[in-house]
């Protein structure tokens, strides 16, 4: 949720806004058992494009770090799937202590 809100105290309604858009919460005096779901959106068609753009370019690859690789080999070597699918892998340790945080 973020910061602003609007407050109806004669309808106990309260309007806030999230980052997905306005969220409107309350009482009602109504018994009903159908439940009634409203979206309205609305986006201008250059947000829309821009956004369709930067899905369709192709980004850069960047290789794997020598940790990467060692991290990724470390789990293909020792990873184990039991009889109810959970998988175990063993902990990489590092060769140093040196190295740790």
């Amino acid at each position: 949720m973020l910061n602003r809100h609007l407050n109806v105290p004669e309808q106990s309604l309260t309007a806030m806004e999230s980052i997905f858009g306005w969220v409107v919460l309350g009482k009602t005096k109504f018994s009903c058992q159908r439940i009634i779901s409203n979206h309205a959106s609305y986006n201008a068609v250059e947000f829309q494009l821009d956004k369709f753009w930067q899905l369709e370019e192709l980004s850069e690859t960047k290789p794997f770090t020598n940790g990467e690789i060692a991290c990724k080999n470390h789990f293909k070597r020792t990873h184990t799937r039991d009889s109810t699918g959970i998988f175990t892998v063993n902990f990489p340790f590092r060769d140093s202590s040196d190295e740790l945080g």
